[in-house]
């Protein structure tokens, strides 16, 4: 089953309550498409699949922690340490969700990421900015 915008816009509009001022612990890279995000003092981690055929997030509870693949953007995505979830939102009405970050870094300069994660079939991709 394909994820339809309106079943999106429900999703989002959960998922936006659950990770607002949570914090991002770990991004594990699992294979080429899939990302588990670790949230700081919680059991459930964001999943990620960017599976060209059916792309979906969700919320799950696991214990997997094994080493992650390397990866650059996941060095870049916690380059400035436990980024800070602010806002989660559906970008122009489309499959494109954006997950605003912000962190601090040790000389006390303020960033803020955004992470547009492309839900869109056989384009499924991930953006840090």
């Amino acid at each position: 089953m394909r994820l339809g915008i309106n079943n999106l816009k429900e999703i989002v509009k959960k998922y936006r309550s659950f990770l607002l001022n949570k914090r991002i612990a770990d991004i594990v890279l699992v294979n080429s498409r899939l990302f588990l995000f670790e949230l700081k003092n919680e059991k459930k981690k964001l999943l990620v699949d960017l599976d060209n055929n059916n792309p979906h997030i969700g919320l799950i509870e696991t214990n997997y922690n094994e080493l992650s693949l390397p990866s650059e953007f996941i060095a870049k995505a916690l380059m400035k340490g436990t980024p800070l979830i602010s806002d989660v939102e559906l970008v122009n009405d489309d499959k494109v969700i954006r997950i605003t970050t912000s962190a601090t870094d040790a000389y006390y300069h303020h960033n803020k990421f955004y992470l547009y994660i492309e839900l869109i079939n056989a384009h499924a991709n991930m953006i840090l900015t």
